[in-house]
């Protein structure tokens, strides 16, 4: 269902894969690229292909056939062509993004339950409950954001004089970044005890509501 047919679909990085045409789940005219080893890139060309599951759920099994690999050696700089009628390609994707993974904290990959009962542990020592608490306040403190932002473009639109796009691109993208330090700023400041939690969590969304209200109020000046 993520196969875009008629376009160059990259799942994963150095992974490129185009379909040609569509019938159901047979892909026809098929072209795939991996390209991860630079040295060692793979093309593959085929008439009618497959993407499937593998034995682990993890793996993405391209079912290739009637077609042909590419193999280029950067050592040698031989280029070899093996033709096939039916070939499997699997692509392990637990370890391709795995790596990704490892920029998760374990406090993030936790329920709200399991988060309201580690933040409510008094075994815990001071720094890893302010961790889960403010986990489970931004849980509820970032869907909150999603409005708050959409109330600041339309005031913003509002104000905004014809022609002043590329501004308002830059001031979207300033909120943006506004808010992700800032947060990063007091939730920092919390784990070592300097402010409370429940507050380091919401407060980028109150900040966001005071820079809210004076946009309003300088709004409704300006339309007097």
């Amino acid at each position: 269902s993520g196969v875009r047919v008629g376009e160059f679909n990259e799942w994963v990085p150095g992974v490129t894969f185009l379909a040609k045409k569509q019938v159901g789940r047979d892909l026809q005219d098929v072209v795939f690229a991996d390209r991860r080893n630079p040295r060692r890139p793979v093309l593959i060309s085929a008439r009618h292909g497959q993407i499937g599951t593998g034995t682990n759920p993890e793996d993405i099994v391209f079912e290739l056939r009637d077609g042909a690999v590419v193999l280029h050696d950067d050592h040698s700089d031989v280029m070899r062509v093996l033709r096939f009628e039916t070939s499997l390609y699997r692509l392990d994707v637990e370890n391709l993004v795995g790596n990704k993974m490892h920029t998760t904290s374990a406090s993030q990959e936790k329920s709200i339950q399991e988060l309201w009962v580690s933040s409510h542990d008094t075994t815990l020592s001071a720094k890893r409950h302010a961790t889960y608490t403010i986990t489970l306040q931004r849980k509820f403190a970032l869907p909150t954001a999603t409005l708050l932002f959409a109330l600041l473009a339309v005031t913003l639109a509002a104000k905004a004089k014809s022609g002043a796009r590329a501004r308002g691109f830059l001031y979207s993208a300033g909120i943006v970044g506004a808010y992700y330090y800032l947060g990063r700023a007091v939730e920092l400041t919390a784990r070592n005890g300097n402010i409370d939690p429940v507050l380091a969590a919401w407060a980028p969304n109150l900040i966001g509501l005071c820079a809210l209200a004076v946009l309003l109020i300088r709004l409704r000046r300006t339309a007097a």
